[in-house]
């Protein structure tokens, strides 16, 4: 029972993804093809605000998560630029893209939360950075605001609205 409610539960994010599925019955099973997107840097923007609201660069090497959280982000107003890991949001930084805020996971291959933020402060010092990790176990010593996971989409969005506020508050 588990695993075909796991297959369904998995189904039902890949077709909400995006992901084009094939699902075929033969013999007495159903055999299941996924055929995910390319991964490219996606861009989500919100309905419920103008587009022209602040840009956040998400940076979370897990898939599923980063992508209900772009979606979250979205459906709140903001525009939502993604990475999957410190590199890649440095290459994104790099090439000139201008942000409002950096939410970034802590644990992650390549380049992880730290690394990133040390890197941002020498290139955009003024950005504010959310980290962001699962591990609950305080063996980080977050240099910033600092978002325990799992969280809930009023959570993250009041988060947010904050570190950004109060960033309009010192520039201001």
């Amino acid at each position: 029972m588990w695993v075909i409610l796991n297959v369904t539960l998995k189904l039902g994010y890949y077709l909400q993804e995006g992901t084009r599925s094939c699902l075929r019955r033969g013999q007495g099973m159903a055999n299941l093809a996924l055929t995910p997107q390319p991964k490219t840097l996606r861009t989500t923007v919100g309905q419920n605000r103008p587009p022209a609201q602040r840009t956040i660069l998400l940076v979370e090497d897990h898939d599923p998560l980063r992508a209900m959280t772009a979606r979250t982000l979205g459906e709140h107003g903001y525009r939502v630029l993604e990475a999957s890991d410190g590199s890649a949001a440095l290459e994104l930084l790099v090439s000139g893209v201008q942000v409002d805020l950096v939410l970034t996971d802590i644990v992650m291959p390549r380049m992880d939360g730290y690394q990133l933020a040390a890197s941002l402060r020498v290139r955009c010092p003024s950005v504010p950075i959310l980290f962001m990790s699962g591990y609950s176990d305080n063996r980080f010593q977050v240099p910033g605001r600092f978002l325990a996971k799992p969280f809930t989409a009023d959570l993250l969005t009041a988060e947010v609205e904050q570190l950004l506020r109060d960033e309009n508050l010192q520039a201001g």
